[in-house]
């Protein structure tokens, strides 16, 4: 056999399904051989870890049903206090006049302008773009005059 053994001819000696030329290969070279042994170190060492992870949820899976049937000393207080703060924040929000209320009332000029402002911010395009708009709108190509043009 020329060469090392490559990754595939390595795995089978980690599962002892070797053939006979690569069982020689592997008693000549002593890199192949350091390699099979490092990686079935490796393989070795994270089955043991597997082992011990599914060990330790098996107990704490095992340990969880038995609390399962219980719930934490503080939940029905803790529903409670989340209750009642989101019905006081309803209440506290229904209570208040929006800003749109206080400035059909007049009452605060502070909310007449926000109110003008949100109308601008609402509208689809500014004022002073309006003529572009209705331009576009209204078909004019690239290679005609707009002044040809009749105004909608």
């Amino acid at each position: 056999m020329n060469g090392h053994l490559d990754a595939d001819r390595i795995a089978r000696c980690i599962l002892g399904e070797a053939s006979a030329a690569e069982r020689a290969h592997l008693a000549r070279c002593a890199a192949c051989r350091l390699e099979v042994e490092e990686l079935g170190q490796t393989l070795r060492a994270f089955r043991g870890s597997v082992r011990d992870w599914s060990r330790s949820e098996l107990v704490a899976y095992e340990s969880g049903a038995e609390l399962a049937g219980r719930s934490a000393p503080g939940t029905p207080c803790c529903i409670a206090v989340t209750l009642l703060l989101c019905l006081m924040g309803i209440r506290i929000s229904l209570q208040q006049p929006s800003d749109r209320q206080l400035a059909r009332d007049g009452a605060d000029p502070d909310s007449v302008l926000l109110e003008r402002v949100r109308a601008d911010v609402a509208r689809r395009v500014p004022g002073g773009m309006e003529p572009l708009l209705n331009l576009v709108a209204s078909g004019v190509s690239p290679g005609e005059d707009a002044q040809d043009q009749p105004l909608p």
